[in-house]
């Protein structure tokens, strides 16, 4: 009965459209998925069982065998005119529902890229006004040449820019987001011919009569429709429109054909990342030599400077000419030379640049060009000994104090710290009874015999005082039964009550003792002694006779 309620109130399950189609193209042989092809097999055998079994009730095993195979021949041929036949109506189906959603996409990519157009539009009309405003000041730095870098920007640039940001916004998202998937459509070689995307390629003229009315009605001019067709096609082409309608007609040629739909993407994803990835190789290697050129001019201001200073000074020493030319020949072919040596060091003969880029092949095989020998120049000038000693001048500040002896006393190689119980044995050597871990303990130790005096202390009173309370509560029983006693003896004789209280009166002066259970003794004492002189005497007549 659970099992039959569970079944009526299960919620009714939705047809999964792309696995039936699957299934369907596995037993045409459109696609070459394994997970389709096992699951129609599975069907099949099933099948052939279950004629089996029917057929081995009227016949011998033999012929049912050949029976069931026969049977097998025929259905196949009967079914696959079926299965085409069905196969259409699903993909039609998941056409139309594809094709329904993607609409509704294409228009929030067409808002997307809407926004974007006109961020840059007042962005750039921004730009102008600025440019205008500050035009004067331009035309004053005319020299400069970061200012002939900038657009210049005129009065009709505004108004146009002005007038395209109206247009953008009035545009209509729904009719350009059909058009533009229509036209798309049309233009696609394989989709375009199947006869299941026919009916949507021929939606196309009614698309482009209705726009072409909306158009001649919202323009007054033809420079209007020029302004809106181009900024149609700037949303049409832009990166998100553009991704999504690739994306869109890989799925419909899946649906169609059984073809995987993430092929053609990933190979677009992988050139696009290539391509972004070579951008950026080209970015750094023009920051590169764009470095390159500016520690060249700088080399060679020094250079200049330098030789302006050396004219100089041959010119107050006419004199030595001719000494002072022969040694500036010889300093000459020095600094070759060491040009050279620095060229030739390990660092610059592996083929590779600093950065771990490969050298072009001129400087591999060792034709390297002026400027490549000037940079390696200027960056190696005064030797790999003196740029490795640089290495820790540049780390340290000025105001830094270095010690002169510190390699001295501590050693150029830093010593392990030792552990704490080497580091207690050196104290223990150096300071005896006075190192701090020794008084520490010390101090623990005495610490802890004081706490295990005071407890003992405070256990000793605990017992005297629970010795005292049981002394006391044996005590008041025993007079109380020797009262009780004398009563039975002497029947006509009157107990007194003070003599029942007299061990409550002891209880009452132990001050170890807490007062309610004082308070709680001595009531039931009074208690006991009422009770045992509450007896009645018996009056006795003497005879008078």
């Amino acid at each position: 009965m659970k099992s039959n309620k569970t079944e009526q109130h299960k919620g009714k399950k939705k047809d999964n459209l792309g696995w039936k189609i699957i299934k369907l193209q596995a037993q045409v042989g459109e696609t070459n998925s394994r997970k389709a092809m096992k699951a129609v097999e599975a069907e099949r055998n099933k099948e052939v069982v279950s004629t089996s079994t029917t057929t081995t009730t009227t016949t011998t095993t033999a012929s049912s065998s050949s029976s069931s195979s026969s049977l097998i021949s025929t259905t196949t041929i009967a079914t696959t005119t079926a299965v085409t036949e069905e196969l259409l109506k699903l993909k039609e189906q998941k056409i139309s529902q594809k094709i329904y959603h993607a609409k509704k996409e294409v228009k929030k990519t067409f808002v997307k890229a809407k926004t974007f157009e006109t961020q840059r539009l007042i962005k750039r009309l921004k730009e102008a006004r600025k440019t205008i405003e500050n035009n004067g000041e331009e035309a004053t730095d005319d020299m400069n040449p970061a200012s002939k870098k900038k657009q210049d920007f005129t009065e009709e640039d505004i108004a146009k820019f002005e007038h395209e940001l109206e247009l953008v916004k009035t545009l209509d998202m729904d009719s350009l987001s059909e058009h533009a998937f229509i036209s798309k459509l049309s233009k696609h070689p394989t989709l375009r011919k199947h006869p299941l995307l026919v009916p949507y390629v021929e939606a196309k003229t009614t698309t482009e009569k209705t726009n072409g009315d909306s158009k001649k009605i919202s323009s007054s001019s033809s420079k209007d429709t020029v302004l809106i067709q181009s900024i149609e096609s700037r949303l049409i082409n832009t990166k998100t429109v553009k991704d999504y309608m690739v994306k869109l007609w890989q799925q419909l040629e899946h649906i169609v054909s059984g073809k995987k739909a993430t092929d053609q993407h990933v190979d677009l994803m992988e050139k696009k990342r290539k391509a972004d990835d070579d951008h950026e190789e080209q970015e750094n290697k023009k920051q590169k030599t764009e470095t390159r050129k500016d520690i060249k001019s700088q080399h060679e201001i020094e250079h200049s400077s330098d030789n302006s200073d050396n004219n100089s000074s041959s010119d107050d020493n006419d004199d030595d000419d001719d000494g002072n030319n022969d040694d500036d020949d010889d300093d000459d072919d020095d600094s070759d030379n060491a040009l050279a040596e620095d060229m030739s060091d390990s660092e610059y003969d592996d083929g590779y640049d600093s950065d771990g880029q490969p050298l072009p092949k001129s400087r591999k095989n060792g034709k390297a060009s002026i400027t490549s020998s000037m940079f390696i120049g200027s960056l190696n000038e005064g030797g790999g000994q003196f740029q490795k000693n640089n290495k820790k001048e540049k780390k340290r500040d000025k105001n830094d104090w270095v010690d002169d002896k510190f390699d001295e006393i501590y050693g150029m190689i830093k010593k392990n710290r030792p552990g704490q119980r080497a580091r207690r044995m050196k104290a223990e050597l150096k300071y005896g009874e006075g190192a701090n871990h020794v008084k520490k303990a010390a101090e623990e130790a005495r610490v802890q015999k004081e706490k295990k005096t005071a407890r003992k202390a405070k256990q000793e009173q605990f017992k005297a005082s629970r010795d005292a309370s049981s002394t006391n509560t044996q005590k008041l029983p025993t007079n109380i039964n020797n009262n009780n006693t004398s009563n039975n003896n002497n029947n006509n004789k009157q107990i007194s009550i003070g003599a029942g209280n007299r061990p409550a009166a002891a209880v009452l002066v132990d001050p170890t003792l807490h007062p309610s259970w004082i308070a709680k003794q001595s009531e039931k004492a009074a208690i006991a002694v009422a009770l045992s002189s509450a007896r009645s005497n018996r009056i006795v007549f003497e005879d008078s006779d």
